[in-house]
């Protein structure tokens, strides 16, 4: 019967990829299962202790077969007869042997864990074979990428557990107990408390990596984690690990990035830099348009997590890949055209967020998902930055005045960007009324009257009847404020003269104008004492 050990090295246990994969194995129809996911993510560490955990449901025990010298089919079925106990000769033909080994499998009952099997790929024959002919059998298989088979059930490994900013016991997290647990053995009189900080900014650095963590922890018998935060901020892969006795592509960050980026094409790693200019999180859409690749191409950063797919069908590039190829992109030809289609793709998506009219609470939560991108644009100059937010201002208006956020702010840069010629002045009106509306919400009248007028005068040769209508609804709520009432009401009727207007009937943005129109113009009459 065979058995499995622990080994006797720091294992803090991802919960949440535990249960998954225990509750898949459990399943009767589950014959291979397959970990995977990036270098250093702890594949093989939660594949040994599932073998020991389940071990004992197995009438033969586990049998668990390293790959990473596997190179080629043959040397990989000397290894698996190994490891069986099936003693063989090199010089045995290949059929013979792979026979051999089906013939031992259907004499057991027992789990079968292959290793680093990314060696083998895309050769899978033999496993599916063993599918096939061996009942008896339960497989787990740990890759960079899956397996791509039918019968394959896949538990991807995203990392250790992270708190956020606002989370309540951070030090409780898998990430933070990891980086405790390596740290106190470094240096025993290392204390949390005093650097939670600091190890929670490490661990997100790493994007939670379990190597990364073990890596940067390891020098508290050095240095502060402060100073091992400077470091890492200053320069992640030139920091190597103070363990001389791990393997060689995990004695550093940068071996680290080369072990992830190994089977990497000229054009992966171009997407990569591409996609590095996201600095949060994005969707395929976004993903295929600023990198300007296919969904298969997509697909394949995916199955390597280098994208590593989130919440919601959300997207993140992996901390450390992305701090190698931004810099390469800041350095890169490339970046004014990705810089271009980044933006591009982003005031495509406002244009699309903003003629649908939402209601308010659809509106904030759509734009809450992506606001983050919104503001992170690189490879701009300061007349392209204020040009971008000019453009997307009509469809974020509603959500800045709503979320307060940071109102000051972009009433300024919304200032200098409608005083910028520079810009073309269909954009610049675009920003005007956005401009006005917020001086208007923060009972900044004069100011906001003087910007309707210059929209109303900028209008005349543009054409532009839903930015007009725009600017008259603000100017007819600032006379309403200050009980101007008559003067309101004409505003009011000017938006509302607009419906006779047939090339306007299919504008769903004017049409919605032209109803609050008709809601304030009662309000108004109202507040005359017009009550017929």
């Amino acid at each position: 019967r065979s058995t499995i050990v622990l080994p006797d090295m720091p294992f803090i246990e991802p919960t949440t990829d535990v249960e998954i994969a225990q509750r898949m194995l459990n399943t009767p129809t589950c014959r291979l299962l397959t970990i995977f996911g990036l270098s250093g993510i702890g594949k093989t560490a939660l594949a040994t202790q599932l073998a020991y955990h389940r071990q004992h449901l197995y009438r033969d025990g586990t049998c668990f077969i390293s790959l990473s010298t596997a190179q080629n089919r043959f040397i990989s079925l000397l290894l698996i007869a190994s490891a069986l106990g099936i003693g063989v000769s090199q010089s045995l033909d290949e059929k013979l042997l792979e026979d051999m080994i089906i013939k031992q499998l259907k004499a057991r009952e027992m789990l079968l864990v292959f290793d680093n099997y990314e060696q083998l790929l895309p050769e899978t024959s033999f496993l599916q074979r063993i599918l096939q002919e061996v009942n008896t059998a339960q497989i787990i298989v740990t890759s960079l990428v899956p397996l791509n088979l039918y019968r394959e059930w896949l538990v991807p490994m995203r990392g250790l557990s992270l708190p956020d900013i606002y989370a309540e016991s951070p030090q409780t997290y898998e990430a933070i107990r990891l980086f405790e647990l390596t740290a106190q053995r470094m240096n025993p009189r290392f204390r949390l408390e005093d650097s939670l900080d600091d190890v929670i900014r490490i661990c997100q650095l790493v994007d939670s990596l379990p190597l990364g963590i073990i890596l940067a922890a390891g020098w508290v018998q050095y240095i502060s984690p402060a100073e091992i935060l400077a470091r890492m901020q200053d320069d992640l892969l030139q920091m190597e690990s103070v363990h001389h006795d791990i393997l060689p592509r995990h004695q550093s960050f940068r071996n680290l990035l080369n072990s992830m980026l190994k089977h990497l094409s000229e054009g992966d790693q171009e997407a990569l830099m591409c996609l590095s200019i996201f600095e949060g999180s994005f969707d395929y859409k976004a993903a295929l348009a600023v990198a300007d690749i296919t969904m298969d191409d997509f697909k394949n950063l995916t199955d390597k997590c280098l994208v590593q797919r989130s919440d919601g069908y959300r997207y993140t590039v992996h901390s450390i890949v992305r701090q190698a190829f931004i810099s390469q992109l800041q350095q890169s030809p490339l970046l004014k055209t990705v810089a271009n289609r980044y933006v591009e793709y982003f005031q495509a998506w406002c244009d699309e967020v903003y003629s649908q009219t939402l209601p308010l609470h659809k509106l904030m939560h759509t734009i809450d998902v992506e606001q983050h991108n919104l503001w992170k644009v690189i490879g701009q100059d300061v007349t392209e930055r204020q040009q971008f937010l000019m453009h997307i201002a009509p469809a974020m208006n509603e959500y800045w005045v709503n979320r307060g956020y940071h109102a000051r702010g972009i009433i300024e840069l919304l200032e200098a960007g409608s005083q910028n010629e520079a810009i073309p002045a269909e954009i610049r009106v675009r920003g005007m009324t956005t401009l006005a509306r917020m001086l208007e919400r923060t009972s900044q009248y004069d100011r906001a009257w003087t910007v309707c007028e210059a929209i109303l005068e900028l209008e005349r040769d543009l054409d532009l009847p839903h930015f007009r209508a725009r600017a008259l609804r603000v100017l007819s709520e600032i006379c309403a404020v200050q009980a101007k009432f008559q003067q309101a009401s004409e505003y009011l009727q000017a938006i509302i003269a607009m419906e006779s207007q047939t090339s306007l009937h299919n504008n769903p943005r004017i049409s919605h104008l032209i109803s609050l129109a008709y809601e304030d113009l009662g309000d108004v009459l109202l507040s005359q004492g017009d009550y017929p």
